[in-house]
């Protein structure tokens, strides 16, 4: 049930990720940007991710997305990198993959691990996977 949960939570995250780099055609820092401000926007104020860092812990739930979250996390990278890819950026396969892993085990850290709000994680993020991806969008 956990496992589902958690599922659900991330594939909710992936449509609005794909939502939101669709509303930025030709504009790749800005569609990080925006798409990384409503993850960490939803995603610190969802019952999933309250119920891994909150006060008292689901332990199922924590165990999801750290001792065994090789498959949510490889979920989490593989539907990312099919958005890079598959979107307007068409962003290379092999550059869309090392984005995709890097951006999901960012975006888990500041979920999981809170250290500034939702903006300002999203404009470091940016900052940092933007150049990468600008050079890796197909020409």
């Amino acid at each position: 049930m956990a496992v589902a949960y958690v599922t659900r939570f991330v594939d909710g995250l992936l449509a609005y990720v794909q939502e939101r780099i669709d509303a930025h055609p030709g504009q790749i820092d800005e569609a990080v940007q925006d798409a990384m401000h409503g993850v960490f926007r939803i995603g610190m104020g969802d019952p999933v991710v309250l119920n891994i860092v909150g006060p008292d812990p689901h332990r199922d739930l924590m165990g999801i997305v750290t001792i065994d979250g090789t498959p949510i996390m490889k979920r989490a990278s593989d539907g990312l990198a099919e958005i890079l890819a598959m979107s307007w950026a068409q962003v290379r396969r092999s550059e869309a993959q090392i984005a995709a892993g890097v951006l999901v085990r960012l975006a888990f850290s500041h979920l999981t691990m809170p250290i500034e709000g939702p903006e300002e994680a999203a404009r470091e993020v940016s900052s940092v996977l933007s150049p990468f991806l600008a050079q890796a969008v197909r020409a």
